[in-house]
């Protein structure tokens, strides 16, 4: 079976904290397994993070220690693969009381997939900067359902779920020959390939920042923002023939400036 978990807590130590929610689903249909909250044992309360999950003392109270619900083991154990949002965070804090993922299990940490691709398919988001889990949900096309908040666990769950199913949509599609909307065939690489050429040049440019120069920067500063844009259609199942032509005219403006006389 395969799962993906989130934890909502008292904050980030898993010596210190403790959990407060904890939430499971299925990752293939996205049926909730497990959703409970949990009384504290150690703290009392946890200004900082009732800041951000608005889980209160009092929310808790009289719930179930976690450490008294053997439910959880027996789910994760049923669980070859277990996917999360900075899911070792997650899974150090099950681990401090006593749930422990199978040996064999796949440990699936789909901020780290985002974060691998992020920074290729969008120019203006470096590679290896981690993004909110929200950030990267809506920029994939998330919704939260209509009355629910991230930092619910549940709602984080759903949402690393659409995240880890729109790259692995993504990822099918680049490995392909190409891309083929209606009659337009452009391929992925290319665009990136193009994108790397007009970022040296702009740079170059601006450096020199001679009048013939300063005339087309805004011309392949365009083009950068129509292949970003293509890209993220692209990235999220879009069918956006207008911006496929977009990206071609810029293409060839470019070009032509680039032999200006």
């Amino acid at each position: 079976m395969r799962i993906i978990l989130d934890t909502e807590t008292t904050g980030l130590s898993p010596v210190d904290d403790e959990i407060l929610e904890l939430s499971i689903i299925d990752a293939d249909n996205g049926e909730v397994l497990h959703s409970k909250r949990y009384d504290t044992m150690l703290r009392f309360e946890w200004p900082a993070a009732e800041r951000i999950n608005g889980i209160s003392p009092r929310d808790v109270r009289g719930c179930t220690e976690i450490g008294s619900d053997h439910d959880i083991q027996r789910l994760i154990d049923q669980a070859d693969w277990i996917g999360g949002w900075n899911i070792e965070y997650d899974l150090s804090m099950l681990s401090a009381v006593g749930v422990m993922p199978r040996p064999d299990a796949e440990i699936v940490d789909v901020m780290e997939m985002d974060v691998d691709l992020c920074g290729m398919i969008t120019p203006d988001h470096p590679a290896g900067r981690w993004r909110k889990l929200a950030v990267a949900a809506e920029w994939w096309g998330y919704q939260p359902p209509e009355g629910k908040m991230y930092h619910s666990s549940i709602v984080d769950c759903l949402a690393t779920r659409h995240v880890y199913n729109q790259i692995r949509k993504y990822r099918s599609r680049k490995d392909t020959d190409r891309l083929v909307y209606g009659s337009s065939r452009i391929h992925m690489e290319d665009i990136m390939r193009d994108a790397g050429i007009i970022q040296q040049q702009l740079l170059q440019m601006m450096r020199s920042g001679t009048d013939h120069d300063m005339m087309i920067i805004d011309e392949l500063n365009h083009a950068l923002s129509a292949g970003a844009r293509y890209m993220r259609a692209i990235a999220h199942g879009a069918q956006y023939h207008d911006q496929i032509d977009d990206y071609k005219e810029l293409q060839q403006r470019v070009i032509d400036a680039l032999h200006m006389p």
